[in-house]
């Protein structure tokens, strides 16, 4: 069955993420986005631009992402509405309920995890556009072959220092991903001498008795904070210098001043937001227990230096994205 989703109507792009059991790093990228064509997109079709958001998550409302956008991002409380209205949310069950996802209504569709689109392949479903992008985010080289049913426009965005240049017929750009500083909020250090890890996505989870011999090595902090998807196993391990925490965490960079960074077990972080972030805020990064090489994760570090990190990863209009969706929209609408 072929659904439109009428609620897109007129818009221009819609950024879009899908098939989560709750909200991920990726949101961030759909709100960031979405704020950047909303505010800054200097249009030669004579109006502004039209974004919109559409996400599909399990246990997730608008009020979840309201409480999201006002704990990381300086927005006033219009623009925060305005990204609210402009926002579809769907259950899981309710987007698997369609197998065709026609988005022909709008002029350029951007999943912001190219992984999202091989799992909708997995599960026999077809997206149609008139332009569509992914954001690859993956390694998964030979399930992209499996994305050539399409008869849209379609385009891979992606890392050519992590992933090359060539991906099977497919069209790519080079692009790395920006993060949206301008608009982060500034906070101050609760804890200056505490430490936070990150175990908060299925590819970090790490056994209990690897996280408690990774805590034992870090005596000198006076607090860590550890992020997990689920509190409970962690619970006999909780003290009050250790501290467990379930996302969303409010305000969580005021947290700490060290960000002690563990393995992936996949042993590949393509776009890591946090370190970037902690370099941002003047954080400390320890790279615990990484005997591997990530070409992912290197880019991620030489990008996140300081003296780069303002000029060359802020997400602003220079950015290739940014440019190429407005070149679109202008072709299709004049």
């Amino acid at each position: 069955m072929s659904f439109s989703r009428k609620v897109f109507d007129g818009k221009d792009v819609v950024f879009a993420n899908v098939l989560r059991s709750s909200s991920c790093g990726h949101l961030f990228e759909c709100i960031e986005y979405y704020y950047l064509f909303k505010t800054e997109y200097v249009s030669e079709l004579g109006r502004p631009m039209k974004p919109a958001i559409f996400l599909a998550y399990d246990n997730f409302t608008k009020e979840d992402l309201r409480n999201i956008i006002e704990n990381k991002y300086h927005l006033t409380p219009a623009e925060i509405d305005n990204l609210l209205e402009d926002t579809y949310i769907e259950t899981i069950d309710e987007f698997m309920g369609y197998k065709i996802h026609d988005f022909r209504n709008v002029t350029t569709t951007v999943f912001v995890e190219g992984y999202d689109l091989i799992q909708m392949t997995h599960l026999n479903m077809f997206t149609l556009a008139n332009h569509l992008v992914a954001l690859r985010c993956a390694q998964a080289d030979e399930e992209y072959k499996e994305l050539k049913f399409t008869k849209t426009d379609f385009q891979i965005f992606q890392d050519y220092r992590v992933y090359g240049e060539r991906l099977h017929e497919l069209k790519t750009q080079n692009h790395v991903k920006r993060l949206l500083f301008h608009k982060l909020k500034l906070y101050k250090f609760q804890e200056p001498n505490a430490a936070f890890m990150y175990l908060s996505t299925d590819c970090r989870e790490l056994p209990e008795d690897y996280v408690q011999k990774t805590i034992e090595q870090y005596p000198q902090f006076s607090k860590i904070f550890v992020s997990v998807l689920d509190r409970e196993p962690f619970k006999h391990l909780e003290t009050d210098r250790v501290k467990f925490l379930e996302p969303p965490i409010k305000s969580f960079h005021s947290l700490f001043g060290t960000m002690i960074y563990l393995p992936v077990g996949r042993k590949f972080d393509c776009s890591s937001r946090l370190i970037p972030e902690c370099s941002y805020y003047g954080k400390k990064v320890i790279y615990h227990d990484i005997d591997y090489i990530d070409l992912g994760l290197e880019m991620r570090k030489v990008d996140s230096e300081p003296s780069f990190i303002r000029s060359n990863l802020n997400l602003d209009r220079q950015d290739l994205l940014f440019k190429t969706i407005g070149r679109q929209c202008i072709r299709r609408l004049t």
